[in-house]
Order: structure tokens, then C-alpha cells, then sequence
């Protein structure tokens, strides 16, 4: 049976002088240190799955013997060869001269005295430069002509230096004459899939198309590598499908190239781990008939997966084995009537007594599995875990009598050949379903057969994207699960315990403080049940002059105690047009002012010295004074400064006065002058409101371009301050 060998049909030898080693090991003075070498090189052959070589030194076959040996150690067949520059051309095209794996270098080296030319004349190396070879003194096709039956040439290199077909080495009439020479036996392109869609001369070459050139459709291309290292080796070969390595199985495939040679750069199996050797669909491989009447002897065939061929004279058997497979795979129904009649008398007369079975590959997996028939059980068929069913592995067997008389014409029905024949093509429409055929019955398993199709190709490259994903989850995994250890160190463990424990005491102490702000609210609404309520009085100046900025105004409502007031305030010219109400105070009031604001006015100037709130009471209080009036001005300018004041001003209003001084009727006034102040006058109307709980009488006056608070006392004071 043939198959598909992966063959190098160019590579050198260690003993090529432009050949490089590999590292300082590569060692190959010495009969031990050669053979060594050799065995290297055919190891890293075999391990990029080399199975042939054809060896190609230039004007040498001193290594063929070694090479040889070596090759049978590792189970690489070698070809013995060389290579030689010709005469044809500005700088020589080169060719491969090759013969069978089972000859030696004494039956190659008379070629190149024969038909190469060498001689005294003209040496296979230049005299003056040890090593370098010399061209060969023939011309391609003159060395083409002598050459022996038994060897065979190859254009390597065809485009590139030196090549056969390359414009500037041999001229279009020579280069005609060449290639078209009966002896040339193939001819290396490169890589064609580069060249293959170019709209130049050299793809419409490697397509075939060029019509000057009538031996294209016969010429086979190939692909080598000419390895002059060993990391060279394997990375350009040739798919040759043979029996066995050898010359005449070369040959063959160099006459049917079309089936039996493909390049390693065919877009079907470049970049993927298939081969041609991989058969994807449905076959038959053996079948084995025992218990004939006509034999007492069993009868086995195998069969190869792409074609096999039946040759034999009159009573060889092949009828046999034709009708064998109808049993096991196919059916007598559909036959004409007379290759139907015919077809039951045989299984009478020849498989009464008979055991048929055979071996069939199912498409895709490859999964094999046996069939067997007999007379009485029919054909079932040995599936997975033993099973034993009825065969559904569908075959169309169609005989040779069987063809004469579907093609056989009726003179009483003129359709009856077309008729007979189109039921072939239904059958085969069918052949590959069970239960009932049909064109119909076809389309509907092509449309499920695409649609699983499709469905798979997409699972497929969804497990092929996690796949390639695969390292880059496992390094994440990995990064995650150091951060984690990482995490989870004594000394991550103990800051997490104390974070938790200030957590902890943070919400404690917010759970305190609400108690405590409500115990504080309770208080307050005691201490205004049990305290008077005052009245609030408002004073308003002449505004006359503060233009259309007077027709502002705030309403203002809600003193907490269930007492209500009014107090409604004209604003300055330099009031804000802000809405905002410091919120510290919205438990005691709710104001808003609307308006239209002018720009702040300037700071007023400083004309005297103020005096401090402390040291006017402490006067009040202590020294010895004539005054029977008290009056104190400021003019705070922010928030913190103001409630100091108002603060100041209730001490001041509320303190009784020192021995001597008058009583607490007397004309005691305090001034505040808030114009300047960054909340100004609806803060002013805040505090007020505020302070009314705890003021006798808070006056607001509202002065030219500032604003100003002034209190004056009652009869009686309240001692309680918020």
C-alpha cells in the first residue's frame, strides 16, 4: 500500500566545505568523528520527521557511503547524489543528479566523468583554490542526454542564483531548451504560495499559465531545502506518495505529479500538524470472505483509503468480493431485475455457507469498527463497549453487469436508460444516510449536517481561544494567589484587627454622641418649657434713601416653644443675594432673603481705638465709676467672631453692676456692627432670632450702608445661653 513520504530532495553533507557544524563538538577529521557527525545529522533529520533525502554536494560523493550508513541506522532513506554547475548560462545553472537508495558512491562518481565531462582537461575542483568546485564543462542539455537510465535530475533552486529560470543565468532559448528536455525530471519553483496570486512572469509560471512554455502542465515542482546546516534541515520538503522509497517510485510520481506529489508550502497543510497521510473520510480498509463454496480457503483484501484497483483474469474472485461488499454494505432492491436475479442465485449458490467481515473507518474520528454477515443474521456491525446493531455504514456497490444493463437500451421504452442511470444518482444522494433516499431527503441532512457544522466550528474556536487564554488565566491565578498569601500575613492580620477595632470604636462613639445630642435636645425643650418667652421687637431706621433694594424683604417665622414672632428686615444695599442660612440655626429659625444685592461696601475706616468687652465689664462690675450708662461697639467680620460678640454683649446687658453704680434699668446699650461680616445681614437675622430666647429686647438697625444689632436690657434677665 502507498503513502506519502516527507522528503528533502537537496540537502549537503557534513563534508561539503560551505557546511557549518553546530557548536565545537562538530568534529569530523577522523573516521570515528565522521561517522558520528552522520549520525547527528540523520537524528535531527528523523526528529523534524525527514523520511528521505537526496544528497547534493558539489562535484563530491565522498560522504555518500557514510551518509548511507547512517541513514539506515535511523530509518531514513538516502538517496546518493550530487550537485554540479553546468555550462548553460552567464554563471552556470545548476542541476541534482540522483540514483537509488541502493547504490553507492563508485556507481555515482563515473557521472562525473561521463556525463558531466569532467576529465584532465577540466577537473571537478579548481586547481588554485583547494576545495572550491569547479563548473562542469557540458551544457544542461548535454548532460541531460547521457545520462543513464538509472538516474534522475532535478532543477534546484529554479529562481534563485544560479537557477535554471532565472533571466540573468540562462537566456530564454537556452532556458526553453532546457526545460522542455525529456530527462529533466522536476524542477524546484521555491515557495510558490508567495508568487501563486502575483500578476508577474513568475506567477503566471508557477500557475501553469504561461502558453510559451507547453512543458509546464507536465513538469512536477518541488521544494528543497539545500541544508548547509543542521537547523536547515526540514524546513523546505516535498509530500511524494510511494510504495517504498526508490528510483522508480520517484519516477512514477514525477510522471503523475498532479496525485502524487505535493510541496510543503500547499496553503492545505502549511502551518497545521495534518498531513496528506490523514484521511478524513469514510473507507473500507480490509474484507475477509471464509466458508465459500467456491474456495476452501478464506480470502482477504485490503484496501488502500484513496483507490484501490481490482486486476485479475476470469474466475479470480473479483465478482467475489464485489458481491461480498453488497452484502455487508449495500442491497440487492434497487438492482435491475436481471443483476437482481443474478445477485440472489450467487448468495445461494456461493455464500449459503459463508462468513463475511470487514473493517470500515467512520469520516472525521477515523474510529474503526467490524462488520460481519451471514445468510441468517443478515450484516450488524461490532460497535464501542461490544455492542452488536444493524449495520447503517452505507456503501453504494455497483457492479460491472450492473452498469451493462442500466446502460442498455429497450426498443418498447426509449427512457429507460436515462432512467436506470439516474437511479445510480439517487442512490448516491442516499448512500450516505439511513432509512429512505431521495433528493429531498439529502437536502434536509445537508442543512442539519451544516448547521451542526457550523455549531461546532464555533465551539471549536471558542475552546481554542480559552486554550490560548489558558497561560495568561494560569500567571493571574498565580499573581492573585501571591497577593493573597501576601494578604494574609501577621502583619496584614494584626492592622486588619486594630482597623476593625477603630471601626468598632468609631461606632460606638456615634451611637454616644446621638444619645447625647438627643439628651442635649430633651434639655433644651425642658429648659424653654420652664423659661419665659420674650417678646421680639423690631426697630427699623429710615431706609428712604436705600432706593429700590428696599422693597426686599425676609420673612422670618418659627421660634421653637410653640411661640411665634415676626420680624421682617428691609436689607442694605450691601446685603447678599445668597439664599443659604447657616444650618447650626435652623433649629430655632427659618429665614429666607430675596433681593436684588449690590456689591459689598468699602471697609469703613477706623477713627478711634475699640474697647475690649472684658475690660468695659470688668469697669462695670468692680472699679469705682460716675458712669450710670454702658454702651460698647464692634464690628466682627466673621461667624466665630460675631457669636463671640453676641456672647459678649449678653454678659454685658445681663451682669448687674458693681457697688455704687445704677441699677439694672440703666441705659446699658451694645452695638454690633455686622456689615462687614462674611454671612452679614442674614446671619445678623439668625443670631437675632437665636438670641431672642435669651436677650430682653435685641433691637436690629439697620444704618446707611452696615447693618448693626443693637440690645437693650429689661427689668429681668433669663441665665440661660444656647
Amino acid at each position: 500500500m502507498s503513502r506519502w513520504w516527507k522528503c528533502d530532495l537537496q540537502v549537503a553533507t557534513p563534508g561539503e566545505p560551505r557546511f557549518r557544524g553546530p557548536d565545537s563538538a562538530w568534529q569530523i577529521q577522523t573516521p570515528e568523528q565522521r561517522i558520528a557527525a552522520a549520525d547527528r545529522y540523520m537524528a535531527t533529520a528523523a526528529a523534524v520527521g525527514l523520511e528521505v533525502l537526496v544528497l547534493a554536494d558539489h562535484n563530491s560523493v565522498d560522504w555518500v557511503d557514510t551518509m548511507l550508513a547512517a541513514g539506515q541506522r535511523h530509518g531514513i532513506v538516502v538517496f546518493p547524489g550530487l550537485e554540479i554547475t553546468t555550462a548553460t548560462g552567464s554563471d552556470g545553472a545548476h542541476l541534482i543528479l540522483f540514483m537509488g537508495p541502493e547504490r553507492s558512491a563508485e556507481d555515482l562518481r563515473p557521472l562525473l566523468y561521463s556525463a558531466c565531462g569532467f576529465g584532465p582537461d577540466h577537473p571537478p575542483f579548481n586547481p588554485s583554490r583547494a576545495g572550491e568546485p569547479a563548473p562542469a564543462p557540458n551544457t544542461v542539455p548535454q548532460i541531460l542526454d547521457k545520462l543513464p537510465d538509472d538516474v534522475l535530475a532535478i532543477a534546484p533552486h529554479a529562481f534563485g542564483e544560479n537557477g535554471l529560470v532565472r533571466q540573468d543565468t540562462v537566456t530564454s532559448q537556452l532556458r526553453w531548451k532546457a526545460l522542455h528536455h525529456d530527462r529533466l525530471g522536476a524542477i524546484d519553483i521555491g515557495d510558490g504560495a508567495e508568487h501563486q496570486q502575483a500578476d508577474t512572469w513568475r506567477g503566471r509560471f508557477t500557475r501553469r499559465e504561461l502558453t510559451d512554455f507547453p512543458c509546464l502542465p507536465r513538469l512536477p515542482f518541488v521544494w528543497t531545502s539545500d541544508a548547509y546546516r543542521l537547523e536547515d534541515l526540514g524546513s523546505r520538503y516535498t509530500w511524494i506518495r510511494m510504495q517504498e522509497p526508490s528510483l522508480e517510485g520517484m519516477r512514477q510520481a514525477f510522471l503523475d505529479h498532479e496525485a502524487r506529489i505535493i510541496c510543503g508550502w500547499d496553503s492545505r497543510y502549511r502551518g497545521t500538524a495534518q498531513t496528506p497521510n490523514d484521511v478524513g473520510h469514510a473507507y473500507i480498509s480490509e474484507i475477509t470472505l471464509a466458508g465459500l463454496a467456491t474456495s476452501e480457503q478464506p480470502l482477504k483484501v485490503t484496501f488502500d483509503p484513496r483507490l484501490t484497483v481490482l486486476v485479475g483474469g476470469r474466475g479470480a474472485g473479483k465478482s467475489t468480493v464485489v458481491a461480498g461488499l453488497r452484502c455487508l454494505y449495500g442491497e440487492t432492491a434497487g438492482l435491475p431485475t436481471q443483476a437482481r436475479d443474478e445477485a440472489e442465485r450467487f448468495l445461494e449458490a456461493v455464500f449459503g455457507d459463508a462468513s463475511i467481515t470487514a473493517v470500515h473507518h467512520l469520516p472525521h474520528t477515523g474510529e474503526h469498527q467490524r462488520t460481519t454477515w451471514t445468510l441468517a443474521d443478515g450484516s450488524q456491525t461490532l460497535r464501542a463497549a461490544d455492542h452488536l446493531t444493524s449495520t447503517d455504514f452505507r456503501v453504494r456497490v455497483i457492479g460491472q453487469k450492473e452498469l451493462f444493463e442500466r446502460s442498455a437500451g429497450s426498443s418498447h421504452d426509449p427512457h429507460s436508460t436515462s432512467r436506470n442511470l439516474l437511479a445510480l444518482v439517487d442512490d448516491a444522494l442516499a448512500a450516505g444516510a439511513p432509512g429512505a433516499g431521495g433528493a429531498a431527503a439529502f437536502d434536509r441532512a445537508l442543512d442539519e449536517a451544516r448547521t451542526t457544522w457550523v455549531g461546532a466550528i464555533r465551539r471549536l474556536e471558542t475552546e481554542q481561544t480559552a486554550i490560548a487564554e489558558r497561560g495568561l488565566v494560569r500567571e493571574r491565578v498565580d499573581e492573585l494567589t501571591r497577593q493573597v498569601e501576601a494578604f494574609d500575613n501577621e502583619a496584614s492580620r494584626a492592622r486588619r484587627a486594630r482597623n476593625d477595632r477603630i471601626l468598632s470604636q468609631d461606632r460606638e462613639l456615634d451611637r454616644r454622641l446621638e444619645e447625647t445630642a438627643q439628651a442635649l435636645t430633651d434639655l433644651a425643650d425642658a429648659a424653654q418649657r420652664r423659661l419665659p418667652r420674650p417678646s421680639v421687637e423690631v426697630v427699623v431706621p429710615d431706609l428712604s434713601e436705600a432706593g429700590e433694594d428696599a422693597e426686599a424683604q425676609t420673612e422670618y417665622t418659627g421660634l421653637r416653644g410653640g411661640s411665634t414672632s415676626s420680624l421682617t428686615v428691609l436689607e442694605a444695599p450691601c446685603s447678599t443675594r445668597s439664599p443659604a442660612l447657616d444650618r447650626r440655626y435652623t433649629g430655632w429659625a427659618s429665614a429666607a432673603i430675596v433681593g436684588r444685592g449690590r456689591k459689598p461696601c468699602p471697609r469703613p475706616k477706623r477713627t478711634a481705638p475699640r474697647t475690649s468687652a472684658s475690660s468695659l465689664l470688668s469697669a462695670w462690675t468692680q472699679r469705682p465709676t460716675n458712669k450710670s450708662a454702658l454702651s460698647w461697639k464692634t464690628k466682627p467680620r466673621t461667624y466665630t467672631s460675631l457669636k463671640r460678640a453676641l456672647r459678649n454683649c449678653l454678659s454685658l446687658l445681663r451682669t448687674p453692676p458693681g457697688p455704687g453704680k445704677p441699677s439694672m434699668t440703666s441705659t446699658r446699650t451694645a452695638e454690633i456692627d455686622v456689615g462687614h461680616c462674611s454671612t452679614r445681614s442674614k446671619t445678623a437675622v439668625a443670631c437675632c432670632a437665636s438670641l431672642s430666647r435669651t436677650t430682653p429686647t435685641p433691637v436690629l438697625g439697620l444704618h446707611g450702608s452696615e447693618t448693626c444689632l443693637t440690645f437693650a436690657p429689661t427689668a429681668s434677665l433669663p441665665t440661660y445661653l444656647p
